[in-house]
């Protein structure tokens, strides 16, 4: 590729990735409990994302806003969402090529345009790789007996919510069709999901197909993003920026002819300005899903994200004169997926991150968001994967929380049908400073754990961790009687 178009593609990718971490900051500040750390990050990403979207050349803003994206992902490698971890795993790939060709600029005499075609050829191939990667493990956790069970799976009340959560089932016609097709409705979300997960990545590896592949993901992900969840829309919002790789040139111009004016930067400070605006000026409501205290930043930022989709839609089909020039292949060039020993490194890291859960380590922050996978205990639910594969025992044996004074163990008290693993137990027994008690039961036996005056005694489960484990190793809540979770 010739490194004019190169040095529009990396332009582009600046401008999406600072739309999306826009997105990811309104979804995921709150101000719940103040301002926390975390938050103070996210604010800081915005800020300079803004910047750089106002500069525009050089790196000055975005470089420093991806290492603050990065030590989001370092800090919380278990505790992000999936999708976060994701994208903080390509962004640590591209910081750390971006240093290693800053070095080579100051001692090797290396030219900057030299350091944008290296880190270019380096990083599309990657982050093509990586993303059809993530669609892989979204369909593998999902092939199982619990997500194609309509009246417990995560997918399954995907359109009800959405008609429900925007008031459409107080139309007398629309809450008489969901009634009456209730079951068909949830077998209909199920399929939908799984069945569009599954051809994206298929029609984006085709020559032929990709285009297409791209229009059906833009329309999967908007439409993804109606579902009233914290961080779907921003998911939505990071994909969008990944499709870039798999753009023609003529697709990079059009969206460059767009985002490179400045009413499109205007109009964009506006509208965070509009919903710092509204966030203060709409009153909060407890008993209104959009206007709870968590919840009202959420759903002004869903509207500007919808904005930002349609808009994105709108200059992806400006493109494309016909249907048939949807698949012209003599326009489309074939895509590198040629991978670096280093990158390729990377990918078997989001393999073993995948694969995590049913090799027995974390279940928490591997891509199976609302997939109704269980792998622990006797709980195994996967249509072919079993649970021999498990090498490691830190989901052999659960834990049934019976009383205790931790204000977070009352989700597991008051449902019994709730467990913890062993590993998940002992983390809560590290991290509380404070005094307190917790009966449980293990392996059929009453146990109890309580810390007095700072000396933690009873019946601990002997359990291997370290520092390193304890920041990746998470484990999900475990539903004997499997419910929908993220």
């Amino acid at each position: 590729m010739e490194q004019v178009e190169i040095k529009k593609r990396i332009s582009l990718f600046i401008i999406l990735w600072c739309v999306a971490n826009l997105i990811h900051t309104i979804s995921f500040v709150t101000f719940s409990n103040g301002i926390s750390s975390l938050e103070v990050i996210r604010i800081s990403i915005l800020f300079l994302c803004v910047a750089q979207l106002i500069y525009k050349k050089g790196y000055y803003f975005f470089l420093p806003a991806l290492l603050l994206s990065s030590m989001i992902v370092i800090r919380l490698p278990g505790s992000v969402p999936n999708h976060i971890f994701f994208e903080g795993i390509i962004n640590i790939t591209l910081l750390l090529f971006a240093s290693y060709y800053i070095i080579k600029y100051y001692f090797f005499n290396l030219s900057i345009d030299q350091i944008e075609v290296k880190i270019y050829n380096t990083i599309a191939p990657f982050i093509r790789f990586s993303l059809v990667v993530l669609y892989f493990f979204v369909v593998l956790h999902k092939l199982n007996y619990d997500f194609f069970d309509p009246y417990i799976s995560c997918s399954g009340d995907f359109f009800s919510r959405i008609l429900e959560d925007f008031g459409l089932t107080n139309i007398e016609i629309i809450d008489k069709f969901h009634t009456n097709n209730y079951i068909a409705l949830r077998n209909f979300s199920i399929y939908f999901a799984i069945i569009s997960e599954a051809i994206i990545p298929i029609l984006l590896l085709n020559k032929k197909l990709r285009n297409i592949g791209v229009l059906y993901g833009i329309l999967f992900h908007i439409i993804l993003a109606l579902h009233f969840h914290g961080g779907i829309y921003s998911f939505s919002a990071m994909i969008f920026n990944y499709y870039l790789f798999f753009f023609n040139n003529k697709t990079v111009d059009t969206f460059l002819h767009y985002f490179n004016r400045r009413r499109f930067t205007y109009i964009v400070i506006a509208v965070l300005c509009l919903i710092g605006i509204l966030y203060g000026l709409i009153p909060t409501d407890p008993n209104t899903l959009f206007l709870r205290s968590t919840t009202k930043l959420l759903f002004i930022g869903l509207i500007f994200f919808l904005l930002y989709a349609i808009l994105y839609l709108f200059i992806f089909l400006k493109n494309f004169t016909s249907i048939k020039s949807l698949y012209d292949s003599e326009k489309t060039k074939t895509l590198s997926f040629r991978l670096k020993l280093s990158t390729g490194l990377v990918i078997l890291f989001i393999f073993f991150t995948g694969f995590s859960p049913y090799l027995g380590l974390r279940t928490e922050v591997c891509f199976s968001m609302f997939s109704n996978l269980q792998t622990e205990s006797n709980l195994n639910n996967h249509f072919f994967i079993s649970p021999k594969l498990r090498v490691f025992s830190y989901q052999d044996e659960l834990v049934t929380i019976k009383s205790s004074n931790i204000e977070y163990l009352k989700f597991y008290i008051e449902d019994p049908n709730t467990k913890l693993v062993p590993f998940e137990l002992d983390r809560i027994v590290n991290v509380n400073s404070q005094d307190f008690y917790i009966d449980y039961e293990y392996r059929g036996e009453e146990r109890k754990i309580e810390r007095i005056n700072g000396v933690v005694s009873g019946d601990r489960i002997n359990i291997y961790s370290n520092l390193v484990l304890s920041k990746f190793l998470t484990f999900r809540p475990v539903l004997v009687k499997n419910k929908c979770q993220h």
